[in-house]
């Protein structure tokens, strides 16, 4: 088709601009991208977009703007004030020109024209096609050795969607090297926009065991492997890939360097596969030979990123133009806690050409880092931005940035916008080959729906999440999913199958064996003993208790033996040793002042106030109250009034103080449902039941019945259901009641309450 555009003609068969008696054919790129343009007119289109739609693989900005440039020299009268091709700063480039279709009769006029033209230039037009024809005959001849059987192939290049399983590269006869090599290959990979195209080898897989696995995700399936000799200096290594078992490419290249053999395997990939891209990649970012890169590669991979950080910026005093050694750098400072230093590096990249390539990715750690830094909102805003300036951002890519939007939105209270997120997450994400960001999108929305509700189908979120988590093996993941089943059966009175669960996240944690996951598997067990206690398993609560007194003895860790001390002296309490308690309760108080150690002290003041109460010190507790109530004045305490409030309540109701207790029942009550916080509307219900008990009993029961649909636990509010009943004259139900509460309570089962069961027994 020709068009009119403006002041000059366009033929869209061939690319020809046509102004007055000039002629200039556009180069292929050049035409594609004003083809683009005239298609979508009008339209603000962002450089990714013209990156995945023009391009169709990932390129810098520079050469996006370079090639807008020249082709504005062509078809702007001005190309310094376009009116054609128009830059929106900040958002894109539109097509303003305006358009005619040339029709037939406009068509034999401008082909005079254009004949008239082309007749003096027929002579120049001879002689650059003999030298391409001399210039390909030459190539053609050079190269046909090194080829080799490259005329044989018969399969073309891989489809932009189709998998590459990446099999270790392996290195005979010389340096042992392989892990670190293999781990620069992935990183580099992972880092770019092409991680949905290729796939790794899941550790201890071996390549027969690896391809059955993926060849079951995709049929298609192709594998690379590279092997290598080495013979004195010199590196032989064959690139090949295959289907099955059926080689159908493979080249040889000898090279003086590992670096150049990444470098041609990385290469092949890129050259074979229409959506593999990786133009970056040169002798700076592939840098194999230097020590310190290596160390620092396997440092990353065994997550001492405190190592990965010191090795890195050594590496950088001496390769400061190596981009994704710097990524990898700031990477390091990111997990290494050290956010700010991590964002600067960040940061640095975006005005690299670097950035072009990995924006999706750089983005992701711009935002962790400020999130990092208590900086959510801004990290909410940045995501944001990025999208709005980038409409054609991979899925992969788009579905890790949405997970990170919905996480933050949900921790500044914003469920409903986290839930769309959330949910958006997973559109048009494969999810067997990337079953992680469906664990954590299902994780999330179960999270949400939890607020509300823990009914089956909050469960059946969790489990989604589960499933996926396996099929990722992200043991981490799996953890955190495993411990909320784990509470949503606590809560839902299925004790036996949370407290299963419960075990199951702890065994995994033991298994990964990692020294970071100490403390969080003392943690785990305290709240185990927690459960335990709860359900009056005291005897099984001791020997939980002495795996983290082991803990203790192995690591002479401050953290474990607080957790220790904290559930041992609450394992106590439960045995009445109130003297052995309180001295120990002041040993943990100093202790964890001493260590500053404020969520463990605000525990200990905890276990203080439950003392009190257990000893029924009505002289004594308020003055105390009053002494460690003044800490949660302080900023960033404040939250943690609730559980304060909720003890004075049982104090005054212990005291008589009843207009006192319903007045501080009903704030903790109202606070606790705005929060969802069952646990305290159960427990001040509760409480609120007590006061009432005697006066009005019905409004006692009424009050024992509603919390049940918050908190469905019979211990310990069957006893106090059953003392209702047989207030109210209702004594068959009461020892139905009893009988279960006998059942349910197990070693929490005291003198009393078999004292009411017997006379309910008695009675009837």
């Amino acid at each position: 088709m020709r068009y009119k555009i403006n002041d000059f003609s366009y033929d869209t068969s061939n690319g020809l601009v046509i102004r007055g008696e000039g002629e200039i054919r556009l180069t292929k790129i050049q035409k594609k991208l004003f083809d683009y343009f005239i298609e979508h007119p009008k339209t603000i289109i962002s450089k990714q977009t013209l990156m995945d739609e023009v391009w169709g693989r990932t390129v810098t900005e520079n050469s996006i703007e370079k090639t807008l440039s020249k082709l504005r020299n062509v078809v702007e009268k001005d190309a310094v004030n376009p009116e054609v091709l128009v830059t929106h700063f900040g958002h894109g480039i539109s097509f303003e020109g305006n358009v005619e279709l040339i029709r037939e009769k406009q068509e034999a006029s401008l082909s005079e024209q254009t004949t008239s033209a082309s007749k003096n230039k027929w002579w120049l037009y001879a002689i650059i096609f003999g030298i391409l024809l001399l210039i390909a005959g030459f190539y053609y001849f050079k190269l046909e050795p090194v080829l080799g059987n490259e005329k044989t192939i018969q399969i073309q290049k891989l489809d932009e969607n189709q998998h590459l399983l990446l099999l270790p590269l392996i290195i005979k006869n010389g340096d042992k090297v392989e892990n670190e090599v293999n781990e620069l290959i992935k990183t580099t990979i992972e880092n770019s926009n092409n991680k949905k195209q290729v796939l790794f080898v899941d550790k201890g897989l071996d390549n027969k065991q690896a391809f059955e696995k993926y060849w079951q995700i995709d049929k298609d399936l192709v594998m690379l492997q590279t092997n290598v000799s080495k013979n004195g200096n010199i590196y032989d290594a064959v690139i090949a890939l295959s289907k099955g078992s059926k080689p159908f490419k493979q080249i040889q290249i000898s090279a003086g360097s590992l670096e150049e053999v990444v470098k041609a395997q990385i290469d092949f990939i890129s050259n074979y596969h229409k959506g593999f891209s990786l133009k970056q990649l040169d002798a700076n970012t592939v840098d194999v030979s230097t020590p310190a890169y290596l160390e620092a590669i396997k440092a990353l991979e065994n997550k001492d990123f405190e190592q990965a950080t010191r090795l890195l910026k050594e590496y950088l005093s001496t390769h400061d133009s190596n981009h994704v050694a710097r990524f990898l750098y700031a990477k390091a400072l990111h997990f290494n806690t050290e956010c700010e230093l991590s964002l600067a590096q960040i940061n640095a990249l975006k005005s690299t050409p670097f950035y072009s390539d990995n924006s999706a990715i750089i983005e992701y750690f711009v935002a962790t880092n400020l999130a990092c830094l208590n900086k959510k909102q801004e990290a909410i805003n940045d995501i944001r931005e990025y999208f709005r300036d980038n409409t054609q951002v991979k899925a992969f890519n788009k579905g890790r940035l949405k997970i990170l939007l919905a996480d933050y939105l949900l921790q500044l209270g914003n469920s409903k916008e986290a839930l769309k997120y959330y949910k958006q997450a997973i559109v048009n994400v494969d999810d067997k080959i990337n079953p992680k960001i469906y664990a954590v999108s299902y994780y999330g929305q179960a999270q949400i729906a939890g607020n509300s509700s823990n009914d089956d189908a909050v469960y059946e979120l969790y489990e989604k999440s589960l499933a996926y988590a396996k099929a990722a093996q992200d043991i981490g993941i799996e953890i955190t999913v495993l411990q909320a089943m784990s509470n949503v059966l606590m809560f839902n009175n299925k004790w036996q199958e949370g407290i299963a669960l419960k075990k199951e996240s702890i065994a995994l944690m033991e298994l990964s064996n990692s020294p970071t996951d100490t403390l969080q598997i003392a943690g785990d067990l305290g709240q185990l003993v927690a459960f335990l206690h709860e359900r009056g398993l005291f005897s099984e609560a001791a020997d939980v208790l002495n795996r983290i007194n082991k803990m203790v003895k192995e690591t002479d860790n401050d953290y474990v033996k607080m957790i220790y001390n904290h559930y041992n002296i609450s394992q106590e309490m439960n045995f009445f040793k109130y003297d052995y308690c309180q001295k120990e309760i002041d040993k943990q108080i100093n202790f964890t002042r001493e260590k500053k150690n404020y969520s463990m002290l605000l525990n200990a003041i905890f276990l203080q106030m439950e003392l009190l109460l257990a000893r029924e010190d009505v002289e004594n507790f308020k003055p105390i109250w009053d002494k460690y109530n003044k800490l949660f004045q302080n900023p960033g305490l404040q939250r943690y009034q609730i559980y304060m409030n909720l003890y004075l309540a049982r104090h005054y109701q212990a005291s008589k103080e009843n207009t006192k207790a319903i007045a501080l029942i009903a704030q903790v009550s109202e606070e606790s449902l705005a929060s969802h916080d069952y646990k305290f509307y159960t427990q001040a219900q509760d409480v609120l039941a007590r006061v009432y008990l005697e006066q009005n009993p019905q409004k006692a029961l009424d009050i024992l019945e509603n919390i049940e649909q918050y908190n469905p636990n019979p211990n310990p509010h069957l006893e106090l259901k059953a003392r209702a009943l047989k207030l109210l004259g209702r004594k068959v139900e009461a020892l139905a009641v009893m009988i279960n509460a006998k059942e349910a309570y197990n070693e929490a089962w005291k003198a009393e309450n078999q004292a009411l069961l017997d006379e309910l027994q008695q009675s009837i």
